[in-house]
């Protein structure tokens, strides 16, 4: 089995929020998201400085991951004996998470690979992000970049046979 491997800014979602292979997710960019613009900053930063043909945005990939569920494990198997008692339970609104200081944690350990197919600005400095998702992932490593203000994680793409 073939499998590769890469290292992708990671983009946590929205609680309850998933995306899965050839579907389109609109992302909301509040101003409590400073992760999300850091990252389109970043890569059209690099696309701009590649000398010769310019690179193609589609063929640059982010790893869109949910937020962990205090019901189940990283790999998606349910807790034993959890209750919503635990004292574990994330917040149920996204305004009371802070997603500058989310760690692995606090992350899922599948996501998946997605390209960016556009930006939507309403013009009040809020925008949304347009991504499709192109392969499933598994989240190795996640590393936090305190200059960039995003992080980035290790992945492995999961192949799917079809």
């Amino acid at each position: 089995m073939h499998t590769t491997t890469a290292t992708l800014p990671v983009i946590p979602l929205a609680n309850n929020t998933v995306i899965l292979p050839g579907i389109v997710l609109r992302i909301p960019v509040p101003p409590s998201r400073p992760d999300i613009p850091a990252i389109l900053a970043q890569i059209y930063s690099n696309a701009a400085s590649l000398r010769g043909p310019a690179q193609k945005l589609d063929g640059v990939h982010v790893a869109c991951v949910p937020l962990a569920s205090p019901y189940l494990t990283s790999t998606g198997q349910r807790m034993i004996g959890s209750d919503k008692d635990s004292g574990k339970e994330r917040k149920t609104e996204d305004k009371d998470i802070d997603f500058a200081s989310l760690r692995k944690e606090d992350l899922f350990g599948y996501g998946v690979a997605a390209k960016i197919s556009g930006v939507e600005g309403r013009g009040t400095g809020e925008f949304a992000l347009l991504v499709e998702g192109v392969e499933r992932i598994k989240v190795e490593r996640v590393k936090e970049r305190r200059e960039s203000g995003f992080l980035e994680g290790e992945v492995i793409y999961c192949h799917e046979k079809g």
